[in-house]
């Protein structure tokens, strides 16, 4: 605490070293060392005649008590907030306070849990996450100098013009948003879109908001409104229902995954070879009529994605389907994964194999 009376120098206060005749030396009135302890215990004397100390002297001096301090001009309850009786119990309980503190403060710089919003989000977050070492020191170069943090080279501007940069980010965020409204629908505001383009296993459906995005004309964005949407074989097609504000009437769309002009390509060049393989292939896979020829497709489509390089079937899948014979081994055949589950996109199928 400061005091009128303290020196212009600052005192070398050092926890086990800096002792109460320290403090009336500082802060107090001559004499009143001696006057607490009876003599300075700082001062040794050489007993007459010997080089020895003398057996006073030898001893620590003792703990000044309440009688001991009322012979003292100073008050030194002005300067410690407390008697320095009470001291180590006073000071205990600070020290429990600053360690509350200290963990509240190690809470706010968290930049874990703080949020990057102006005013929230500050320098000493930033240089938590990006600028200071695992231990919390500050990183230093081959030659063991410190590395001075630099905001201007974090920043990639003048941080004096941080305001500004803020204030044009703001401008730009508000002009984006203005576009996201002009060009995607309009949703139920209410309906969860992450559960409805979710499969069991959490990943995304293949039909989701992008390709809902993609089957709307850019023209009808602005006076659609979402009235229902629903599954019509998930995760490949969903239904969702509109209403034309401009024309008064419910518009119905199924959505499909989007496919880009390579995608096209490949799915039309791919889908012509597999019919011509099916066509053209070996009679003996149809026997059995209907109820086989969702595994005629499956099998075909295993062996035109492997000649493409496509899909590597595993060494098990062609043991799998045949007897020792050699024939094909219906059980085994039907218990088998399906296209899907094969090629990864089980999960996408609510779990299971079917095609």
């Amino acid at each position: 605490m400061e005091s009128d009376t303290a020196p212009e120098q600052a005192s070398n206060a050092r926890v086990g070293s800096y002792t109460w005749a320290d403090f009336l030396e500082e802060y107090g009135s001559d004499g009143d060392v001696e006057a607490l302890y009876g003599t300075d215990p700082r001062t040794r004397r050489d007993a007459p005649g010997t080089s020895r100390w003398e057996e006073d002297d030898e001893r620590a001096a003792s703990t000044p008590t309440r009688t001991d301090w009322d012979r003292v001009d100073l008050d030194p309850e002005e300067y410690l907030d407390c008697h320095p009786v009470d001291a180590a119990e006073f000071i205990g309980n600070r020290g429990a306070h600053a360690t509350d503190i200290n963990e509240q403060f190690e809470a706010f710089c968290d930049p874990e849990t703080t949020p990057v919003v102006k005013d929230v989000w500050l320098w000493e977050h930033y240089k938590r996450e990006y600028y200071y070492e695992d231990d919390g020191s500050r990183p230093r170069d081959s030659e063991g100098e410190i590395v001075r943090f630099d905001a201007e080279e974090a920043l990639g501007f003048d941080p004096d013009y941080i305001e500004n940069a803020l204030a044009r980010a703001g401008q730009r965020a508000e002009e984006l948003d203005a576009v996201v409204e002009e060009r995607t629908v309009d949703v139920d505001p209410e309906f969860d879109e992450d559960a409805f383009f979710s499969s069991v296993d959490g990943t995304t459906t293949l039909a989701n908001r992008y390709d809902l995005e993609k089957a709307v004309p850019m023209e009808k964005k602005t006076h659609f409104r979402e009235v229902e949407r629903y599954w019509v074989n998930k995760p490949y097609a969903f239904v969702i229902i509109f209403h034309s504000v401009k024309e008064n009437e419910k518009k119905y769309y199924v959505v499909e995954p989007h496919l880009n002009r390579i995608e096209d390509d490949l799915t039309e060049f791919l889908t012509n070879k597999l019919r011509t393989a099916i066509k053209y292939g070996d009679e003996s896979v149809v026997e059995g009529g209907r109820d086989n020829r969702g595994r005629v497709i499956e099998a075909e489509t295993y062996e035109l994605l492997s000649r493409y390089d496509l899909y590597d079937p595993p060494a098990s899948a062609s043991a799998a389907g045949e007897s020792d014979d050699g024939s094909a081994a219906d059980g085994a055949s039907s218990a088998s994964p399906g296209l899907a589950s094969r090629l990864g996109l089980g999960g996408l199928l609510g779990g299971g194999g079917g095609s």
